[in-house]
């Protein structure tokens, strides 16, 4: 897995949007940049960390960053660390995804019985 959603989205007004620039000046993550073919300024959603300088500095209010709703989510069972893990065990893994057919700690993923991709 080479993807992950993002935590954060990058939420632009178009028609608030005048190209200023100022969001791309200040980013030090480069979440931001303008697309001369298109005539307008793109964002990476995956960069973002929520500092919300962009939202700040923006002349015309176009941008609010918004948490993802589709993100794993910490509960009773998984802390986000473990949810990370995860991630990082899939990202490394044969490309298999993880089957979630029991329940197991992270611990015993690797060598569990049901679920020999990890093996791999």
């Amino acid at each position: 897995m080479d993807y992950q959603y993002p935590e954060f989205e990058v939420v632009r007004n178009a028609d608030r949007c005048i190209g200023c620039r100022a969001c791309e000046r200040q980013c030090a993550n480069e979440v931001h940049y303008y697309d001369a073919d298109l005539g307008k300024m793109m964002c990476d959603d995956s960069k973002c960390v929520n500092c919300q300088r962009c939202v700040t500095i923006c002349p015309t209010r176009a941008l609010k960053i918004i948490k993802s709703d589709n993100t794993f989510r910490e509960n009773a069972n998984w802390t986000m660390e473990n949810i990370k893990e995860i991630y990082k065990r899939q990202k490394n893994s044969c490309d298999s995804f993880f089957c979630g057919m029991h329940s197991c700690s992270l611990a015993s993923i690797s060598s569990s019985p049901l679920c020999p991709e990890w093996s791999c």
